[in-house]
């Protein structure tokens, strides 16, 4: 009797713990519905083009990535073939009190290419729930410049970039009275998964991205330390720019002002590298510029636009000086905010742009001003 009575008590114990586990599944199990769940939302955010669903995946703390996020999500729904986004769960890889990463696939068709790209990616616990945060990257920081890279083998590649920036503010400071309060710069081991952190139609000769309310963003690959360097200079000059016009410089001035920096602004840094054309005249004249669309160029006619943005820019420094161009800028930040990708406002802000020069520079015809130049 005894015996049996334990063996009865046994079944009904294991009875209550199989009721537990049916009503309380294990964390693993629920981290798991979790990251399905925004994954699901926001691929049916894609296919629906509902870009206010989409946004209520992601971690609103972590702005400069809801901005790039909403930037993708604007170029994905134009160029992505229809349905084919998919995002899929790979596995959960560390968990933590309020967050946890996962390994996810994402894969969709782009004019009848497949394209599929594997990432890590932070869950973090917010006060609106549990939400996407973007890529776990390592970090550096020192005052508001914070230096974010994907391996521990680009840790050295982040303590270059945390020099650089620091030393460019510096000089930005001084000649523009420009400082900003957070600089962050996010530094990619991969090329394609740079690419994915802008935009679908980024083209495959991009290394280097910023735009107004982003990092700075690019690809470290075993390039020389110098053009590295220039490269950073040229994608804080952007943010620069951005921040002085209010986002609303032309696209050719933006990419004038990049170049022109990247070179000039730090002593030394690009000397060695300046490109053997850039005392020929420039393929592309005033109109090509405001025209061109710079994201649809292939490689070579690329090179040539970046050439003539940086020979026109330099020229309108050099005859007008820094002031000038200083009190452009600032009649470009009286007009309103867009908060569009640049290149879907370039006609508007041609137009803004040429208005602000001709008022600043006192030019009628800036293409018949640039030829004369000689």
């Amino acid at each position: 009797m005894i015996w049996r009575g334990r063996w009865v008590l046994c079944l009904f114990i294991c009875f209550l713990f199989l009721q537990a586990a049916t009503l309380w599944p294990p964390q693993q199990d629920a981290e798991e519905s979790i990251a399905r769940k925004l994954l699901q939302q926001k691929v049916s955010a894609v296919h629906a083009k509902n870009l206010q669903r989409f946004l209520s995946v992601l971690d609103h703390q972590n702005r400069f990535y809801v901005q790039e996020q909403k930037r993708w999500f604007a170029d994905a729904i134009k160029v992505i073939e229809s349905n084919s986004y998919q995002l899929t769960l790979l596995r959960i890889k560390t968990k933590q009190k309020d967050r946890f990463h996962i390994e996810v696939k994402q894969s969709y068709r782009q004019n009848g290419k497949q394209y599929e790209l594997q990432m890590p990616l932070v869950i973090r616990k917010t006060k609106n729930g549990w939400k996407e945060s973007g890529y776990p990257f390592f970090r550096r920081q020192n005052g508001p410049i914070q230096i974010l890279y994907t391996t521990k083998a680009l840790e050295e590649s982040a303590n270059i970039a945390l020099d650089i920036i620091q030393r460019a503010l510096y000089v930005m400071e001084q000649r523009y009275q420009w400082k900003p309060k957070r600089v962050e710069v996010k530094l990619y081991h991969d090329a394609e998964l740079f690419r994915q952190s802008v935009k679908p139609s980024l083209p495959a000769w991009s290394g280097g991205w910023n735009e107004a309310g982003q990092a700075i963003k690019l690809v470290v690959d075993q390039q020389h330390p110098k053009l590295y360097a220039a490269g950073l200079v040229h994608e804080l000059a952007h943010q620069m720019v951005s921040d002085l016009t209010n986002d609303n410089a032309a696209y050719w001035l933006q990419e004038g002002a990049a170049m022109y920096y990247e070179k000039h602004l730090l002593p030394g840094l690009s000397d060695d590298f300046s490109p053997i054309e850039e005392q020929l005249p420039a393929k592309y004249s005033y109109s090509d510029l405001k025209r061109l669309d710079l994201e649809r160029l292939p490689d070579q006619a690329a090179t040539q636009y970046y050439l003539s943005c940086y020979q026109f820019f330099r020229f309108l420094l050099k005859k007008h000086g820094e002031e000038k161009i200083k009190n452009v800028f600032k009649d470009l930040k009286k007009y309103p905010y867009l908060d569009l990708d640049s290149n879907r406002k370039k006609a508007l802000l041609n137009i803004r742009t040429e208005k602000a020069i001709k008022q600043e520079l006192k030019i009628r015809q800036l293409d018949q001003d640039w030829k004369k130049k000689d």
